[in-house]
């Protein structure tokens, strides 16, 4: 607060000062940042952070610095809208194409380039998470972070960001059925180089858990053994938990690991229960972490779905799991965090009730939610789509042998 009185007196001082405004304009949106840290309403801080920018443009129109600080500052008011399930695209926009005029007048800060990249990556989570293909605003996040590291290789903390975009777009490689393991592996390659040196930031060993996350699960949708790739995601998460115990989104991707080490005990046919449990574990530390960041529930879903299926397998009723994993989904979809996903994943659920079910009709109802779910889900979402076809196409056969 005391940097925002400074600022304000500042221009009471000289109220012509762009750079005054300016300067108000960054300790706003401090001041959001530390509000919504601390679980605050941030909407009235991060709109007059925007104000200000606005008021030093209106003085000094074309100076870069200016430019760059209010596109900056409209990309962390669009985060912090994201994470309250609000749509940040217009404001993503809008932030990238004021740093791009900040680049075309001043080309040679890192720094710009950098913060591009973020603006750009946080513009593909989005998208990823509403069904829209990410790949494009990734490709042009990989490109500003690597303009950013060849002006500047010490730009340490650049790195990470770097291959955890090439990581993603491979990633979304493995939804669409392609099998992008050499790309991943230099990804681990890359990254683990980034979690050696004196300066680590947090997210260096989040995407290389992220990254094993990944990775294990594209060898095991291909029946390849993805237990060396857990074993050192296992290793890197505990390393990284000895000094990040509380950076809820190391537990999210421990969640994540654990999960595929649960469908990879069931393709063995080996127990699953303590993986499953784990996974539970891990996502519900998470979200006791940050609770704002609810597209974890569809993580939690995603290990109900699995766990369901392991039940009926074992010829168990799989229907607590079912009713848990379908509430975690519609937590999901009610605050917009991953809807697609949580959407596909209940109809998913109810697709497993419908096979576990003996009467026919109740069997006809839950094939028919399955259907209608995972049907809205296709029609709504790129990446989902090679996935769930095929179950959406057993719950409609279901429906008709029914």
């Amino acid at each position: 607060m005391e940097a925002c009185e400074l600022a304000e007196e500042a221009i009471k001082r000289n109220p012509d000062d762009a750079r005054g405004y300016s300067n108000q304009g960054v300790a706003l949106t401090l001041l959001g940042t530390n509000e919504r840290n601390h679980g605050r309403d941030a909407d009235q801080s991060y709109g007059r952070a925007v104000t200000a920018h606005q008021k030093a443009l209106d003085l000094e129109p074309d100076d870069p610095a200016l430019l760059f600080r209010y596109g900056n500052g409209l990309r962390v008011y669009a985060e912090y809208k994201g994470n309250l399930g609000e749509d940040p695209s217009g404001l993503l926009k809008e932030s990238a194409s004021w740093i791009q005029r900040a680049i075309d007048k001043d080309p040679n800060w890192p720094n710009y380039f950098y913060v591009l990249g973020l603006c750009k990556n946080v513009l593909a989570g989005y998208q990823w998470e509403h069904g829209q293909d990410p790949r494009p605003a990734l490709e042009e996040a990989r490109a500003a972070y690597a303009a950013a590291l060849k002006m500047k290789p010490e730009f340490w903390h650049v790195r990470p960001a770097l291959w955890n975009v090439v990581a993603l777009m491979a990633f979304a490689d493995t939804l669409q059925g392609g099998d992008p393991a050499p790309v991943l592996r230099q990804v681990l390659t890359e990254l683990q180089s980034t979690t050696q040196g004196s300066q680590i930031h947090r997210t260096a060993f989040m995407s290389l858990v992220a990254t094993y996350a990944h990775i294990s699960r594209n060898e095991l949708v291909h029946d390849r053994n993805p237990s060396e790739f857990l074993e050192e995601g296992r290793r890197t998460l505990q390393s990284a938990l000895t000094t990040q115990k509380d950076y809820y989104a190391l537990h999210r991707e421990g969640g994540h690991l654990e999960t595929v080490a649960g469908r990879w005990a069931i393709k063995r046919g080996r127990p699953a229960d303590r993986y499953f449990k784990a996974a539970l574990g891990y996502l519900h530390k998470a979200l006791e972490l940050n609770a704002n960041d609810r597209g974890t529930y569809a993580s939690v879903a995603e290990v109900y779905r699995w766990n369901a299926e392991y039940d009926l397998g074992k010829g168990v009723s799989p229907e607590r799991d079912i009713r848990d994993g379908i509430a975690a989904a519609d937590k999901a979809i009610s605050s917009n965090r991953r809807p697609w996903e949580a959407l596909a994943l209940s109809g998913t659920l109810e697709l497993i009730r419908a096979r576990a079910e003996r009467n026919t009709g109740k069997r006809i109802e839950s094939a028919k939610r399955a259907a209608e779910k995972l049907d809205r889900t296709l029609q709504n979402s790129v990446l989902l789509r090679h996935e769930y076809a095929p179950l959406l196409d057993e719950a409609r056969r279901m429906e008709e042998v029914s």
